[in-house]
């Protein structure tokens, strides 16, 4: 994980929680094989998508997996998870954005993309591990502003669902 020396350490790394639900209520996720990915663990999950941490196993990078449920996966659905996809890798020069790296199909139409797995921290995961400073907190706002604010000089609204 992220910077851990003292209870209270900023993370080194952050990232806006991908879901509403915490991993200790994760959804049974429906999809259990990705080809290629080894050591794949469930991180967050809802109805609609998943999201994995996984080690690519022809070169054993570290990847975090998103994927959009197969039950989920209508047409619509699937090109709006396409066009996020396209999105993404359209910000891959934006510091503090993690870098899409490939959008993946699977059974029944369904998607997946592969991120690069940057060992960031949930917001969330760190505000329940540590009793944070207010200057930390300042901080983590910073860090996590700082590249929604080179999002939006691109014209592209970031919304997060279920809060922080």
């Amino acid at each position: 994980m992220a910077n851990t020396s003292s209870t209270s350490s900023v993370p080194a790394r952050v990232a806006l929680s991908l879901s509403s639900k915490s991993s200790e209520a994760l959804h049974e996720s429906t999809f259990h094989g990705f080809h290629g990915f080894e050591n794949v663990t469930l991180v967050q999950s809802s109805a609609r998508r998943s999201v994995y941490r996984a080690l690519r196993t022809v070169d054993k990078q570290r990847r975090i997996l998103i994927a959009l449920e197969p039950a989920y996966a209508t047409p619509s659905r699937v090109q709006a998870f396409e066009r996020k996809y396209q999105l993404t890798k359209s910000l891959a020069n934006v510091p503090g954005v993690v870098q899409a790296l490939s959008l993946h199909e699977f059974g029944a139409g369904a998607r997946y993309i592969e991120f690069d797995d940057t060992d960031s921290e949930s917001v969330r995961s760190w505000l329940a591990r540590c009793s944070p400073s207010l200057e930390d907190r300042l901080d983590v706002a910073i860090k996590t502003l700082t590249p929604l604010q080179s999002i939006h000089e691109r014209n592209v609204i970031h919304k997060v669902r279920g809060g922080l």
